[in-house]
């Protein structure tokens, strides 16, 4: 393993959601979902790299994304602001039923590029920890919390 494009580091993880898409998509063809997912990921890159973020991989309706650990008032203020944007996106198409939300951690992970395709990944015990919380409306997990103050 090349051990150069390894990196660890203290990462804000962003994890996003939308409630009930399997539903919504039910009836839907396999364009229309890609489409609208390609819309999604669109906007979520864009709202995600206005705070410096990084997409490390989308997931059908879920996104994951990491941040560097400063200012981070200022990221949840942003990322709370995109969530309403979003949402109001949403009611002009034909997932309007859906929600979307979004879970916030902070904790140290491991970057590297891997595979033979060299793809940006992270991993480590925050991930996991990430993945273990429950999706609310605006989730920030005690690690945050514990920053912000």
């Amino acid at each position: 393993m090349n051990k150069e494009n390894v990196v660890e580091s203290e990462r804000i993880l962003f994890l996003s959601d939308l409630a009930l898409f399997s539903k919504s998509a039910e009836n839907l063809t396999d364009i229309e979902i890609y489409e609208f997912l390609q819309n999604l990921y669109k906007f979520i890159e864009t709202e995600v790299e206005k705070s410096n973020g990084i997409i490390v991989k989308h997931m059908g309706d879920s996104t994951l994304a990491v941040f560097e650990s400063n200012n981070i008032k200022a990221k949840i203020a942003a990322l709370k602001e995109s969530k309403i944007k979003l949402q109001q996106w949403l009611q002009e198409t034909k997932f309007r039923e859906c929600k979307f939300r979004i879970k916030i951690h902070s904790g140290n992970v491991v970057e590297a590029k891997i595979g033979e395709a060299q793809q940006y990944d992270i991993f480590g015990k925050a991930v996991h920890e990430l993945f273990k919380m429950p999706f609310d409306d605006f989730k920030t997990s005690a690690a945050i919390v514990a920053k912000l103050w």
